[in-house]
């Protein structure tokens, strides 16, 4: 996986890509490539707010997880925690081994 450097701008990265994808094919198909580049951005203000969406519900299962974690320091049961954080008794149960691996 290639990581991206602070000082570099994702614009750039995407100057590169396309550099290479209309010097790599047939210049009959760039105007093809320009068309789907095009519906691809449009799409991305219908993409993204999807992507953000996940973002914010992946933050809210780590942070379930760790008031979960909490609890279980504090010796709540399971029916507790399930009922504060929404966790399944099987997630629970999980974070509680997890927990006595450390």
């Amino acid at each position: 996986m290639v990581s991206l450097s602070n000082k570099t701008k994702a614009t750039e990265y995407l100057e590169v890509m396309l550099r290479y994808l209309t010097a790599s094919i047939d210049s009959k198909k760039t105007d093809e490539l320009k068309t789907e580049i095009e519906k691809a951005i449009k799409a991305g203000g219908e993409i993204m707010p999807t992507i953000a969406e996940k973002w914010v519900q992946d933050g809210r299962k780590e942070r379930e997880i760790e008031i979960a974690e909490k609890m279980i320091y504090e010796g709540m049961d399971n029916a507790q925690i399930r009922n504060v954080t929404g966790l399944s008794i099987k997630k629970i149960e999980d974070i509680r081994k997890s927990l006595n691996k450390k």
